[in-house]
């Protein structure tokens, strides 16, 4: 039925550009796995929340937007950055 919650969280595998994604990741882990694997590292975009994954020479005219959960310590210094979300086009 339409607008019904479900009831269990997907439970499958999701993977993006080769980069298992689990949950609670941080983008310095993700940093790590993009150079591992030879891809170009995420770039800030708007901010400490939102970075974007350069568009692919063969691959979709638009970029990832992968957006994260900042916290912040004292004097605004950034002490994490969470995955929140991705938009791939």
């Amino acid at each position: 039925m339409a607008g019904n919650t479900p009831e269990n969280a997907f439970s499958g595998y999701f993977e993006v550009d080769g980069i298992p994604i689990g949950p609670n990741m941080s983008l310095k882990e993700i940093q790590s796995r993009r150079k591992q694997l030879g891809l170009e590292l995420l770039y800030m975009d708007s901010g400490p929340q939102i970075y974007a994954a350069p568009k692919g020479k063969t691959g979709p005219e638009t970029n990832q937007t992968w957006i994260f959960e900042v916290t912040s310590g004292d004097g605004g210094v950034i002490v994490d950055q969470r995955l929140k979300a991705i938009s791939i086009p």
